[in-house]
């Protein structure tokens, strides 16, 4: 299969720490070298309650109009045609080989004399990739993009192509306090099954850091801490060596706020609101919500990945040791 040949050509290419017995082990069993040791099997950890690479891809198959979630603009429409628009950030308009097109406003210049900041991203793709916060500087747009590069729209602006632009989302004081200088997101799996309530499957909290610019993204060496789904309560946070091993933190390691035991105001309102979002968009079984929580029991929807990446979940807490989680995956034909 397909997702069986990406994990042993991922694992060929990017060996990591790993030796050559548990290298055949990451393989055998689908996981990606890097899931490997993340999650801790090199170091005995049983595997047995992990969704794995191999089965994270699989399971793209289940939402049967993954265009909704992969595509912004598809995206922005479904939820305005639900009443759903309250929650996703203003579509300003969109950047077409080079040129910014927009019912109401005539360059994004013209957006940011109004607004302080907002956001360019790709109609597709994720992963923090193509995403950049749009600024002014001395009256000239300024973009701010991944590992925290500074560019001038002006002489980036021919590179853009298929591209959104979004209003920026001020987070809420409670993780602003934390780190201030990213976008903080929680991603949140919800589930839908054929028969059956939505659910909340597992969350987790993005945090910034020094290495990853203005985004939160656990793979540029961002910070990912548990959140209790019961209380909204963050735990500790973990970020990820070189090595693909993890380093847990009580505290941020760049402003020394504390991060665990801090609380999600408002966690309950989200909560019941993300599965009232479930249920009104049945077509979208199984999604990861990345959203920002903008104050006490109020938030943003980013985006919606159709075949999350569980990492940033499962490195705080295995999906499949929720039995309706395992009982979804196989009655969809995820064979686990």
């Amino acid at each position: 299969m397909k997702s069986n040949g990406y994990v042993v050509i991922d694992n060929i290419v990017n060996f990591g720490s790993l030796s050559p017995s548990e290298h055949i082990d990451a393989v055998r069993k689908g996981y990606r070298a890097e899931m490997f040791s993340l999650y801790g099997f090199d170091d005995g950890v049983d595997e047995s309650d992990y969704l794995s690479s191999v089965d994270r891809l699989r399971a793209g198959i289940i939402n049967q109009s993954p265009d909704l979630l992969d595509n912004k603009l598809s995206f922005h429409k479904y939820m305005n045609d639900r009443d759903l628009q309250e929650y996703l950030p203003t579509l300003y308009g969109r950047i077409k080989n080079g040129k910014f097109i927009s019912e109401e406003y005539d360059s994004i210049n013209h957006i940011l004399e109004n607004k302080r900041k907002l956001v360019i991203k790709g109609i597709t793709g994720g992963g923090g990739k193509d995403v950049y916060i749009c600024t002014l500087d001395n009256e000239q747009a300024v973009l701010l993009g991944r590992g925290g590069n500074v560019s001038h729209l002006s002489e980036k602006s021919s590179e853009l192509n298929n591209m959104i632009v979004t209003e920026y989302c001020d987070q809420a004081n409670y993780i602003k306090r934390i780190y201030p200088e990213s976008a903080n997101t929680i991603r949140v799996l919800t589930i839908h099954p054929d028969h059956g309530d939505p659910f909340i499957a597992g969350a987790a909290h993005r945090i910034g850091s020094s290495q990853s610019g203005t985004l939160d993204n656990f793979t540029q060496r961002g910070l990912s801490a548990r959140i209790n789904l019961e209380t909204g309560e963050l735990g500790k946070a973990a970020s990820r060596l070189e090595t693909n091993k993890l380093r847990w933190h009580d505290s941020h390691p760049s402003t020394d706020e504390l991060i665990e035991g801090t609380q999600i105001p408002g966690w309950e309102s989200i909560k019941e609101q993300l599965v009232e979002i479930t249920r009104k968009t049945p077509e979208l079984k199984y999604v990861g919500w990345d959203i920002i929580v903008t104050s006490p029991g109020e938030f943003k929807i980013l985006e919606g990945n159709s075949y999350p990446n569980p990492r940033v979940i499962q490195i705080h807490d295995p999906l499949l040791k929720d039995s309706r989680v395992r009982r979804f995956f196989r009655k969809n034909g995820i064979k686990i």
